[in-house]
């Protein structure tokens, strides 16, 4: 079914740009711009093809193991963007963390020379 082939694709290439997020947020880094917006622009595609297959009342007995096959594939997907939602979160504090330590060290600074002067 050329349905389930288009959905199939439309997985690889959301994973991939999970993956390249999760390398992304593992090295340190937020995800870019683009990398967002393709999320973006895919996502909504994803969900109009899902949408499609579960109007289909029954699937060939030759489909129903592509079915099986991207099912898994989309479980692996979810786990891979929860994760990624993680280390998100713990960079996004982490950062925040490093601002606020840096603001209070040089308002330290600041108040300490006002006072000494």
């Amino acid at each position: 079914m050329e349905l389930l082939e288009q959905y199939q694709q439309l997985c690889e290439e959301v994973q991939q740009l999970l993956m390249e997020e999760s390398s992304m947020l593992k090295g340190g880094h937020l995800p870019s711009t683009e990398l967002l917006q393709k999320k973006a622009e895919i996502l909504p595609q994803l969900d109009s093809v899902l949408n499609t297959l579960k109007s289909v009342e029954k699937l060939p007995e030759e489909d129903k193991k592509l079915a099986q096959k991207i099912q898994q594939k989309l479980m692996k997907m979810l786990l891979l963007d929860k994760e990624n939602e993680k280390l998100l979160l713990s960079l996004q504090v982490s950062k925040q963390m490093d601002s606020s330590l840096n603001m209070g060290s040089s308002f330290a600074k600041n108040l300490y020379k006002k006072h000494t002067c």
